[in-house]
């Protein structure tokens, strides 16, 4: 697999699969956490699936959103406006951490650009919990 890099405005994401256990890196110019192949996974697929629900809602000019998805290893939240909005996780297994994307949006565009080849776990944990929160 090959190192991918990706760095915009308030985020940071890296991928190394020669790293071993800790392959991916999410983080801000201010924070970082090391994430496993399995973490990275989870937390690619709850950001998409929440970003895919920010950009189907219709709210009327001034409505803000508060969405989250849980499973296994991670919970995460999306609060905001459909084109502008912050991410919050907190992985609450293992080691456990937390962090937040003031504006989550070129955090979103990079996982959705990341390699199609990119070999990821994502057959575990696909029964999420949702809960949408005007």
């Amino acid at each position: 697999m090959k190192k991918e890099w990706r760095e915009g405005e308030g985020f940071r994401l890296g991928l190394d699969g020669e790293r071993g256990e800790f392959f991916a890196l999410v983080g801000t110019e201010s924070w970082a956490i090391e994430l496993t192949r399995s973490e990275f996974s989870e937390f690619r697929r709850l950001a998409l699936a929440l970003a895919q629900t920010m950009d189907s809602m219709a709210l009327m000019d001034q409505e803000s959103l508060t969405c989250e998805l849980e499973c296994a290893d991670l919970w995460m939240e999306v609060e905001g406006f459909p084109q502008d909005y912050g991410l919050r996780f907190i992985l609450h297994r293992g080691r456990g951490c937390e962090g937040e994307w003031k504006s989550a949006i070129g955090l979103v565009r990079a996982l959705e650009a990341l390699d199609p080849e990119l070999k990821l776990d994502d057959s575990k944990n696909q029964n999420s919990l949702v809960s949408l929160q005007p």
